[in-house]
């Protein structure tokens, strides 16, 4: 019997893909869950699953060609001469990795298999959150970059990548639709910094890299507590400020193709090393380009650890529909004043882009004001802070 397998839902409203990559040929004989193409949409590059065992009858797209949900992959023979008429298993109803596809035209959602993140990011945190209608933009092309000759001299034109389209998207909508402020301030970490040193000797036990990051993020949650449009989004169609009370913070992660925003869930309800443990797994998942779309979903603050690259402020940009990200920059050792005495400590410029519609500067000095003073007295930080 000829199964015509189809291009899945892959979810998040996204309704077509370019194909990357075949894997398998016409005539080749195959097995279920064996990866036959690699399809590129707006927020990453999906690996696709085979549905069943059989042989490759017809490849129904070029590499290159933009295939829409629905449309067929691949005809396979699975080698009954029959249809089935017991109920289809799993396997065979879904063939994708995010969606069941019935034999019919039903497209249903189901979890994600495995992505390949293909992101290009800035700095100041870009964010590959909104799919890219054709309408909006031509449509891409996998084509290698092209030397161009004008009268003024020699250009590379480089085409744009579903995902660096969809950051450039999000990028304008979250910039054209959100009156950004940045706060700026310094916080000394010299405690913390003895802090983590201390607990980093626990935490190399356990083979887990201990940063800063886990003590900001639940700096962050605690300030949040008495802060809490910083962890807000605005609903613009009803007028409604939404609060939320659950702390899922996006954190961006340095990848070889820039810059991607995984997200810690329940942050406040995890201790340090939990949060170290957790931060190291998504980094390590994010650099090996297998990061799932439930790794991006749901945040609802996001910090943007520039420092980390190097630099001393930037302006970063909201991740919409978020009220405000907080970006960190590099430590340094200054002279400060304490108690009439010159001390050298460990300053750590902060900044909180906000968002005008929803919180006043007050208010977000305020945020930064707590968040200093948690940052200033780690020990509060490794109790609990629910």
């Amino acid at each position: 019997m000829v199964f015509e397998f189809k291009f899945p839902d892959v979810g998040e409203g996204l309704t077509e893909g370019d194909l990357v990559k075949w894997h398998v040929k016409e005539g080749e004989k195959v097995k279920k869950d064996q990866i036959v193409a690699e399809v590129e949409t707006a927020k990453a590059v999906v690996e696709i699953p085979c549905p069943r065992d059989g042989t490759i009858k017809k490849l129904y797209h070029k590499e290159g060609e933009t295939i829409k949900v629905g449309e067929i992959l691949i005809s396979l023979d699975d080698g009954n001469l029959a249809p089935q008429k017991e109920e289809k298993s799993m396997a065979e109803k879904s063939g994708g990795v995010v969606g069941f596809i019935e034999e019919a035209d039903d497209i249903k959602k189901l979890p994600t298999k495995k992505i390949h993140i293909e992101r290009s990011q800035s700095g100041s945190s870009k964010f590959a959150k909104a799919p890219v209608s054709s309408k909006q933009v031509q449509k891409p092309s996998l084509e290698a970059p092209k030397v161009v000759m004008s009268n003024e001299g020699k250009a590379l034109h480089i085409p744009m990548s579903n995902v660096r389209r969809a950051i450039a998207n999000n990028m304008s909508l979250s910039w054209n639709t959100i009156p950004h402020v940045v706060h700026f301030d310094e916080v000394d970490v010299t405690k913390l910094s003895d802090v983590r040193k201390k607990e980093k000797i626990v935490a190399d036990k356990k083979n887990i890299h201990l940063t800063f990051l886990p003590f900001i993020m639940r700096a962050c949650v605690a300030a949040f507590k008495e802060n809490p449009y910083l962890n807000a989004s605005l609903d613009e169609s009803k007028g409604v400020i939404i609060v939320k009370n659950y702390y899922n913070i996006g954190v961006a992660v340095d990848a070889p193709q820039g810059l991607v925003v995984p997200v810690i869930k329940s942050v406040d309800q995890k201790s340090i090393l939990e949060l170290a443990q957790e931060v190291q797994t998504i980094a390590e998942k994010a650099r090996d380009k297998k990061l799932a779309p439930e790794d991006m979903h749901a945040g609802t603050f996001t910090i943007t650890n520039i420092g980390s690259v190097g630099g001393t402020a930037a302006t970063p940009i909201i991740n919409h529909p978020e009220s405000a990200i907080l970006g960190l920059y590099r430590i340094m050792e200054k002279p400060v004043v304490i108690n009439g005495k010159i001390e050298i400590r460990k300053i750590m410029p902060l900044t909180v882009s906000f968002d005008h519609r929803i919180l006043d500067g007050a208010k977000a000095a305020k945020f930064m004001n707590d968040l200093k003073n948690l940052l200033e007295d780690p020990d509060r930080l490794l109790v609990d802070i629910t």
